[in-house]
């Protein structure tokens, strides 16, 4: 699907972590367009990155 826009912020570093969970949810869908949250939290639960994409479906 093509990309119209993509964020990404880093919060902290996860070089340490064992694992890292990922909570993957599509906000809106509607008119060929789809938005995505990606949340990455360490194992302690918190958080690690947030990333953020809207694309063509």
């Amino acid at each position: 699907y093509p990309t119209l826009s993509i964020t990404a912020k880093i919060k902290s570093g996860a070089n340490r972590c064992k694992w890292l969970f990922l909570r993957i949810q599509n906000k809106e869908v509607r008119k060929g367009r789809f938005d995505t949250d990606i949340v990455i939290l360490n194992e302690e639960g918190m958080l690690v990155a947030l990333r953020k994409h809207v694309s063509l479906a």
